[in-house]
């Protein structure tokens, strides 16, 4: 996934400037595919965050009677 700025320059090269999706990827150093993909977004995509379960998650139960003992 590219950053919004690098985005944004991709949409600008390409509709002011009109140049090629090959002319855009020389110039960022991207691929021709990737550029023609994101030329074709009509808005940036946001990142799905996925849920990761916490380092502590197989604690949580001893941790709570500890709370309950000692508050």
């Amino acid at each position: 996934m590219i950053d919004y700025e690098t985005y944004s320059k991709i949409h600008l090269y390409h509709e002011e400037y009109n140049l090629s999706f090959g002319q855009i990827g020389r110039d960022l150093g991207l691929d021709p595919e990737t550029v023609a993909k994101y030329a074709r977004m009509s808005a940036y995509p946001r990142r799905s965050s996925t849920r990761r379960p916490s380092k502590l998650d197989p604690f949580k139960p001893v941790i709570t009677r500890w709370l309950e003992r000692h508050s």
